[in-house]
């Protein structure tokens, strides 16, 4: 009887603490990703509503308009000379924010017919200009011409390219009146925020499963553990929990791995930017075509190719007939430097969707194997003053991490890593201090004021240097700044009050329940961090 009573209490302590876990990331991972979102999206409102005014609102009308109407043959104004002179205004925008590295595909302007309210491409940066075509807007854009000031757009899908956007826009004013639109848009590549997206659903289930039954329950808990070993099982069952919502949820643009949707008919319907980056593949010119057309090219010179595609073939045939899952070692060429590189090709079936019927991933086994010699790492980086940068930089430098911790202490390490660095360049590189941040945040002007420092010295050539050791005893990170240093006593008492009402400041927080030792230099401006490993 005892030893029943034992089993039971210990069921249900598992269960309360699988429901608290299961709670607290998914509160992490909502926080995080909205915070994202909002960051992104106010830089780009910033940077649009810093181009808008270096183009002349006359010569802007006198190129457009005709009597005050939008003239008849309006693609015709991309061969006049005002045009290029707009043109070089915008590119000059462009280039005062190269670290975006902001391109022909992220700056815009559109023109506005005062007749219907609609709104037509104008000024572009591409060399053959597709001025005068119709443009769809993201809903939020009405608002903003509304009120004739600059605003964002949340992510929103492309009805153009058919892939996720953040967009800021300005507009371009002529005597009161709203005559045009400055848009500088980023395409979305947070792997994780699509993954974190797909979480909703597997806790609901989770959370049935162990309300209905304790062997369900124990099913539950074997299937964490395994996530828990092994990294590549996560990102398989993350690619099936994509798969089940919208194509467009499965490609996660800034992974490593290339990931591809394949029809019924074993064509590809949907392949992400890493096919490009690896091998040279154009993504949108691999749609409708066959996956060993694409992927299996000969080495110039060669009469051969190194990996044989009628394998591949074969074993997607037995896919599709079968329901065996494709797992195979090939050797591909890149199509830009004719370099061969090993990768492991996995391919399953996908049961709830309707065009997508397989989903796959090549993984470079050259990534994978050097991960695995990994015994210690020591590494020293310099960045700039972008809120953008950090949230690539805190990826990589959690992802270093994954051989000595399970992947939801590297979601932890990634948000936390973030946090601090933002804090350095804020509160550090930017002197923005904690009681005018909490101002500039009810007022909706604190990324006005960021985008306004940047520009001004001497916060605009400070850097953020970031150190790391990772080894099989401890991780440890040194954040410094350039900055006056802050009374980090005092902040730390006041941010772990009892009596903290603050919006912002997690970071630390973070760091002080997630690290063993967090300690600050004397001036305030370096931190170091370290968490020992048993």
């Amino acid at each position: 009887m005892r030893a029943l009573q034992k089993r039971w209490a210990l069921t249900l302590t598992v269960l309360a603490l699988s429901a608290a876990t299961l709670l607290l990331v998914s509160i992490l991972l909502v926080g995080n990703r909205r915070d994202t979102e909002i960051a992104v999206g106010k830089e780009l409102q910033a940077i649009a509503a810093g181009i808008a005014p270096h183009l002349p609102p006359a010569t802007y009308a006198d190129l457009f308009f005709r009597a005050g109407k939008l003239r008849p043959d309006l693609g015709a104004a991309s061969r006049e000379k005002s045009f290029a002179q707009l043109k070089e205004i915008l590119r000059q925008g462009a280039a005062r924010y190269a670290y975006l590295n902001l391109g022909k595909d992220n700056v815009y302007s559109f023109v506005i017919d005062p007749a219907s309210g609609e709104l037509f491409w104008a000024v572009m940066l591409h060399e053959t200009p597709f001025t005068g075509e119709k443009y769809v807007p993201p809903a939020v854009v009405k608002t903003l011409l509304a009120s004739k000031s600059p605003g964002f757009s949340p992510v929103y899908l492309s009805t153009a390219s058919q892939r996720e956007w953040i967009s800021g826009y300005a507009p371009i004013l002529l005597d009161g009146k709203v005559i045009g639109l400055v848009e500088v848009a980023r395409e979305v590549t947070e792997v994780l925020q699509t993954a974190r997206g797909s979480l909703y659903p597997a806790i609901g289930v989770s959370i049935g499963i162990i309300l209905i039954s304790g062997g369900a329950m124990f099913l539950i808990l074997q299937f964490a553990r395994r996530l828990q070993r092994s990294n590549s099982d996560l990102a398989d069952a993350l690619s099936r929990l994509t798969a089940s919502t919208a194509i467009s949820r499965l490609l996660t643009e800034s992974s490593s791995d290339i990931i591809f949707g394949l029809d019924g008919e074993l064509k590809i319907v949907s392949l992400n930017s890493a096919a490009r980056r690896q091998l040279g593949i154009d993504p949108n010119a691999a749609i409708g075509k066959e996956l060993t057309e694409t992927l299996c090219i000969k080495k110039d010179g060669e009469a051969d190719y190194l990996f044989d595609p009628e394998l591949l073939r074969q074993a997607l045939i037995t896919l599709r007939e079968t329901g065996e899952k494709v797992n195979l070692t090939a050797t591909l060429t890149s199509q830009l430097t004719g370099e061969p590189k090993d990768y492991r090709i996995r391919v399953e079936r996908v049961s709830d969707a309707q065009e997508l019927q397989f989903i796959g991933r090549a993984s470079s086994l050259g990534d994978m194997m050097v991960a695995s010699l990994l015994n210690r790492t020591r590494l020293a980086f310099t960045l700039n003053n972008s809120l953008l940068m950090t949230e690539e930089l805190a990826t990589f430098l959690s992802g270093l991490c994954r051989r000595y911790v399970d992947e939801q202490k590297v979601t932890t390490y990634r948000i936390m890593l973030r946090e601090m660095l933002l804090n350095a360049i804020e509160h550090g590189n930017l002197e923005i201090d904690f009681d005018t941040k909490s101002q500039a945040l009810m007022t909706e002007t604190y990324f006005e004021l960021i985008d306004e420092r940047r520009r001004t010295e001497p916060y605009r050539s400070r850097v953020v240097t970031v150190d790391c050791l990772i080894d099989a005893k401890k991780i440890a990170f040194r954040i410094t700044d350039e900055g006056n240093g802050f009374d980090h006593r005092a902040m730390i008492a006041k941010l772990t009050s009892e009596t903290n009402e603050t919006a912002h400041g997690r970071g630390i927080v973070m760091t002080l329940q997630e690290f063993d030792k967090v300690r600050y230099n004397e001036k305030g401006n370096s931190v170091v961090l370290v968490k020992y490993l048993s």
